[in-house]
């Protein structure tokens, strides 16, 4: 393993941040360009497929929280320089992520009509809500192990390659959903499933690429676990960091199941423009995401060098940029949606 990787803990939390924030805005361009196509085929796709978005995001909360945790116990293995279990962590990670990624993968192709009947859908909402799930469950073991290996570039102060990968990601699924769903250059007309096989297109390409930068480019050592006992020592400290994380972006994402249930009740239009509304929403929170993930990977690597303090000053300093930033960002949104609707309306 490359000895550089010690003087992550040294370097500027805006060399981490910017990458990360570049990262986090191209999964958004994802969202929104979804959505844009979704729209050109009727405003009706879009908020039948908006209104599983929930039950989909539990998939991302789990993944991005062991994301985090496996990132967080990999900075504190380079911190302390003990690069022997450091490919046994990567490893674990791999085979907790993959497990879970298709445990959620069985859950969403079994039940996926289910779920939209859930959600208070009918007729042909929910039919297209249940193949987009259905389409996009049989690929989310794919995006599973694409966290795994985006971990491995965090925890490796690597944040502009998993931005690289986020962008090929954006590109991929672009040009898919251009293909797919209008049947252009030969491709079949599939509609709100061509836009989930874009999406799935997207992960693998991405996950491919990610894959090669780390085996190929940065020959960076993932050793699998080779018995059930050391896949148990392995994953523990991951799963101890993880397991308490998960509650609160679960909890966050069975609101939002029960706010998008309440706002089915009130119309298509309603629900489509929640789903237009919420991805706009997405722009304010970007900042204080990418600013928690550097500081997270600083404090993991000061921690597992044993710099207490400078771990406990660098939280402090995160906290003060995020707060500022954060409410920075609501601030001009507030003011965006002012002008738009003075401009609407002809009076402020």
């Amino acid at each position: 393993m490359p000895k550089t990787n010690q003087s992550v803990a040294d370097r500027s939390l805006l060399s981490l941040t910017w990458p990360i924030f570049i990262d986090l805005f191209f999964i958004f361009m994802i969202n929104v360009t979804d959505a844009w196509f979704l729209s050109r085929i009727s405003d009706s796709a879009a908020a039948s497929v908006g209104a599983v978005m929930p039950i989909l995001g539990i998939a991302f909360a789990l993944y991005s929280t062991l994301h985090q945790g496996g990132s967080s116990v990999a900075s504190q293995r380079i911190g302390a320089g003990d690069h022997k279990k450091l490919a046994t962590t990567y490893g674990a990670l791999f085979v907790i992520l993959l497990f879970g990624g298709m445990f959620l993968t069985v859950m969403m192709f079994s039940f996926a009509p289910t779920f939209a009947q859930w959600m208070g859908l009918n007729d042909s909402m929910a039919d297209m809500a249940s193949i987009y799930l259905k389409t996009i469950g049989m690929g989310t073991w794919i995006l599973a192990i694409r966290f795994a290996a985006a971990a491995i570039l965090t925890s490796q102060g690597k944040t502009h390659w998993n931005m690289w990968s986020t962008f090929v990601m954006t590109v991929v699924n672009i040009v898919f959903n251009y293909l797919l769903i209008d049947g252009k250059f030969g491709f079949p007309a599939l509609g709100v499933q061509g836009v989930a096989y874009a999406s799935v297109i997207a992960w693998a390409v991405s996950l491919c690429f990610t894959l090669v930068i780390i085996i190929r480019h940065l020959k960076i050592n993932v050793a699998l676990p080779k018995s059930w006992s050391l896949f148990k020592k392995d994953s523990a400290p991951i799963l101890k960091i993880s397991m308490p994380s998960v509650l609160e972006p679960m909890s966050w994402q069975l609101t939002q199941i029960l706010m998008t249930v309440m706002i089915v009740t009130m119309g298509e239009l309603a629900l489509a423009t929640r789903i237009y509304s919420f991805n706009l929403l997405f722009t304010a929170i970007l900042y204080g995401f990418a600013v928690s993930a550097g500081v997270q990977i600083k404090v993991a690597h000061y921690i597992g060098a044993k710099r207490f303090d400078d771990a406990h000053k660098q939280l402090i300093l995160g906290l003060k940029l995020g707060v500022v930033g954060a409410m920075f960002f609501c601030l001009h949104f507030i003011s965006f949606l002012r002008s738009a609707i003075c401009a609407i309306y002809r009076e402020c």
